[in-house]
């Protein structure tokens, strides 16, 4: 190891005595020796240059070896030619030969000059929607820089919202190919692409979602406001639990108005195709009271209750028959049926009238 040295610094600071003249000079200034004493020794002589591109950047100077052994090669740093960037080492000038990383080991076997490896670099470029599409809002995916040869994944369009439409994809655009049409999260390869600039450009696809609308249906109170889904996919139908009518109560959806289609139950799957769906209303029971030949005072008023629900029956109020009171509610007129007491709780079962119950004093 000892021979090695003498022989490498002090053999070639012997040629720089005797070949003064025969030194090369590197970027800056920086004078690498290599002459015929050099070459007399067997040394390898290692050089560096810019290739097919001349960038910004300082080369690295030259490099002198002793045949057998190796040298690390340097980086880069600072190599650009505008969307050109270094990739590594090449034995020919326009990067068609032995391509070696920096910082790799290398073994010359004879003066070789190494030039930069030059990758163009490219930028991917994404519009919320292609020509003549209007109405998208959010956030656009970032640009995405990228070397060619390398792939890219293609961003979802979750930051983007266009009513009435959803996200399908990506329409790509490459100079120097066909478009492509791609699904976010797939990849795409850089290759083949003949451009300077903004080449690579991909434009949000939307296609048309199915809808449904909601109606009242002569009802008060404020329906379901419309809504979207892919085609194909279900909602799950909202409740009317806001929508009111005197004579009627909410029973479910219907795809007619007259309540003659298809029902579809509150809280079931459906699947819209640009359709309406109408309340179905269902006729509350009545139920009537009757005076039943009080001589005096009014009968209440006919009570309108959901099936299964139960209201409360009313007292006698005004209501007068000589020489009798007021004995409750009874389903029947001569009083044989089942009698119920003002102020008890009522479940109907259907229409019915109640008869005022008189017992005598």
């Amino acid at each position: 190891m000892r021979k090695s040295n003498l022989r490498t610094v002090g053999l070639a600071a012997m040629a720089a005595l005797v070949c003064a003249g025969c030194t090369d000079v590197g970027d800056e200034g920086e004078k690498y020796i290599y002459g015929p004493v050099d070459k007399l020794l067997g040394l390898y002589m290692v050089k560096f240059e810019q290739g097919s591109h001349y960038g910004g950047g300082t080369i690295p100077r030259a490099m002198t070896v002793v045949p057998g052994e190796s040298i690390t090669l340097p980086s880069g740093d600072g190599l650009k030619d505008g969307e050109w960037v270094f990739g590594g080492w090449n034995t020919d000038s326009y990067g068609r030969g032995t391509n070696y990383n920096a910082g790799s080991t290398y073994k010359p076997t004879n003066s070789v000059t190494l030039y930069v490896k030059w990758i163009r670099t490219y930028m991917v470029l994404f519009y919320a929607s292609d020509y003549g599409v209007t109405g998208v809002t959010g956030t656009v995916p970032e640009t995405i820089t990228a070397d060619s040869g390398s792939s890219v994944t293609l961003p979802d369009g979750n930051g983007l919202t266009k009513e009435g439409y959803y996200f399908s994809g990506w329409r790509g655009q490459i100079s120097g190919n066909s478009d492509v049409w791609l699904d976010a999260g797939s990849s795409y390869k850089l290759i083949n692409i003949n451009c300077l600039g903004g080449c690579v450009v991909f434009y949000a696809q939307w296609r048309s979602m199915n809808w449904v609308d909601f109606s009242a249906n002569g009802g008060d109170g404020t329906a379901p406001g419309r809504m979207y889904v892919i085609p194909g996919d279900s909602i799950t139908l909202p409740n009317g639990s806001n929508l009111t009518r005197e004579c009627c109560y909410f029973g479910e959806w219907n795809t007619n108005s007259n309540g003659t289609g298809t029902n579809y139950s509150v809280g079931s799957f459906y699947k819209p195709n640009n359709t309406t769906l109408y309340v179905k209303w269902n006729p509350k029971y009545s139920v009537e009271f009757k005076l039943n030949g009080g001589s005096g005072g009014t009968a209440p008023a006919a009570m309108l209750v959901i099936p299964g629900d139960s209201v409360s029956l009313p007292y006698g109020g005004n209501m007068t028959k000589e020489g009798y009171y007021f004995g409750g509610w009874n389903t029947q007129m001569d009083g044989y049926g089942t009698t119920f007491a003002g102020g008890s709780f009522y479940k109907p079962t259907g229409n019915i009238e109640l008869y005022v119950k008189w017992n005598s004093q």
